[in-house]
């Protein structure tokens, strides 16, 4: 062999390495998941895939086995290797894999050593929240008072946030009558959730990541009135009720939530939240549209203007005497004209209007 056959050995053996990258890329291998697999050990049969190299892909269907913690991928016979989310950079997935799912998993050979799956999951409305979640983003706010863990809050008219409650209790059964109606909150203000499992102190800066415009939690940390697990009925509205304070501000009263609208004029606004998905979980709504009744029925607010009954306002005189003031005859009731035919002396005629009264 000379070293003209060694050089193209040599040049082969590369072009041969890159033809089959080329290949374990340029489609996307589909299929099962094997039958013996199980919760942390799964195995699968695809065609086309004999190495594993960055961007290796797989379209697997998973007919058997809901995966647990720590389970592995191995796609034929080419390694027991961990799967990872792609969302998540620092721990592997666990039971993300359900049985009927069919995700896609593309193999990186860097993320850890050894090698991994990287599983680019979809969801399954069933058992995953994540495609109805809203979070904000970089923005911190400060909350306006001391409380505890998984509560409500509401934008204030000074830009800060309070929380529905007060309570220093970690308990979604303790009684949270501390409501907070010492603070006015702007209406048509966001409302936010703080899934942060620890106390929040007056004053603090709340981590943006921690902070929901949308989301689904237990609502006995922000509402509980008793001593034992809140209970509402499930798969209703729910609504914070509130006193309107003028200038778009208002302010709870008690009791501050319902899941029933008035049926007559009580002063009082409700403020939709979102909907029960069971007797003790709300899911956040992102739009909240304010409620009130007002002549004759259940209205959507309007900060343009308001009205108030007589037993609404404070010092209001038993008797007014109006100032001095005219009416034109049309304006009393009871009040007509009569043409009447004047005849004078001299034989001329006249008709003239008069004012009749009649008596109801």
């Amino acid at each position: 062999m000379t070293w003209l056959d060694d050089a193209v050995d040599a040049i082969n053996g590369a072009l041969e390495a890159v033809f089959v990258k080329k290949v374990d890329r340029s489609h996307i291998s589909y299929g099962q998941v094997d039958s013996t697999s199980t919760s942390t050990v799964f195995t699968a049969t695809v065609p086309g895939l004999t190495t594993l190299v960055d961007g290796s892909t797989v379209m697997l269907r998973n007919g058997v086995v809901n995966s647990a913690t720590g389970f592995t991928l191995n796609v034929n016979g080419l390694g027991a290797k961990p799967v990872y989310s792609s969302m998540h950079a620092a721990t592997a997935d666990t039971t993300i894999y359900k049985s009927d799912y069919t995700m896609l998993f593309v193999y990186d050979s860097t993320r850890v050593t050894g090698g991994c799956w990287i599983c680019y999951r979809g969801y399954n409305t069933n058992d995953n929240t994540i495609g109805y979640q809203i979070r904000t983003n970089s923005t911190k706010f400060t909350s306006t008072d001391g409380t505890n863990r998984y509560r409500l809050y509401l934008e204030t008219v000074d830009g800060n946030y309070m929380p529905t409650n007060t309570s220093s209790s970690n308990s979604a059964n303790a009684n949270k009558s501390t409501y907070m109606n010492t603070r006015d909150f702007w209406l048509g203000g966001k409302i936010l959730y703080n899934s942060t499992d620890g106390a929040i102190s007056a004053n603090a800066t709340m981590s943006a990541t921690t902070l929901w415009q949308q989301y689904p939690f237990n609502l006995g940390y922000s509402f509980n009135n008793t001593s034992k697990a809140l209970t509402l009925t499930s798969n209703a509205a729910l609504y914070m009720v509130a006193e309107d304070r003028g200038n778009g501000k208002a302010r709870l009263v008690s009791p501050y939530y319902t899941q029933t609208l008035p049926n007559s004029d009580d002063g009082k606004l409700y403020i939709y939240l979102g909907h029960m998905y069971s007797a003790t979980n709300l899911e956040l709504s992102l739009n909240h549209p304010i409620y009130q009744y007002k002549d004759g029925g259940v209205r959507l607010w309007s900060s343009n203007g308001h009205t108030h009954t007589k037993s609404q306002i404070t010092d209001f005189p038993s008797t007014m005497t109006p100032s001095a003031h005219t009416h034109n005859y049309s304006d009393v009731n009871g009040v007509s004209t009569v043409a009447v035919t004047v005849t004078y002396t001299n034989n001329t005629t006249e008709t003239i209007n008069l004012l009749k009264y009649t008596s109801s």
